[in-house]
């Protein structure tokens, strides 16, 4: 399976726009096979950046156990909130890809603050 960091986009924006606690299954994203949200959930898990559960059973598969995920993490916050809007997620993309840099944690954070620092006239 493959990270895919819009995907891991739309998972936090789904998350912080739930409004309850409750579990979201990876059924829930719209548009997006289950498995692959469960995924890049995972992913998200095991770096701190949501709050949830994996749901593991014998014989099951790294990837392939259903996830659910409750809430965003104050990590989670921060990544949702320097790549949330449009403009600034494409400028990281565009960016990573001019630069022959593959996305990251590290380079999306390095290039989303490095956009941010240029739009305020400070470099961070």
């Amino acid at each position: 399976m493959k990270r895919d960091w819009d995907l891991i986009r739309k998972i936090l924006v789904t998350l912080e726009e739930k409004p309850d606690r409750q579990p979201l299954p990876a059924e829930a994203v719209d548009g997006t096979r289950a498995q692959d949200v469960a995924y890049n959930m995972g992913l998200l898990l095991e770096r701190h950046l949501i709050e949830g559960y994996k749901i593991e059973t014998i014989g099951m598969g790294y990837g392939a156990a259903p996830v659910m995920a409750t809430t965003l993490t104050w990590g989670g916050h921060e990544l949702l909130d320097s790549i949330r809007q449009d403009s600034t997620w494409g400028h990281i993309k565009e960016s990573a890809l001019s630069k022959g840099l593959d996305l990251t944690f590290d380079v999306v954070v390095s290039l989303a603050k490095a956009y941010i620092g240029a739009k305020i006239g400070t470099p961070l």
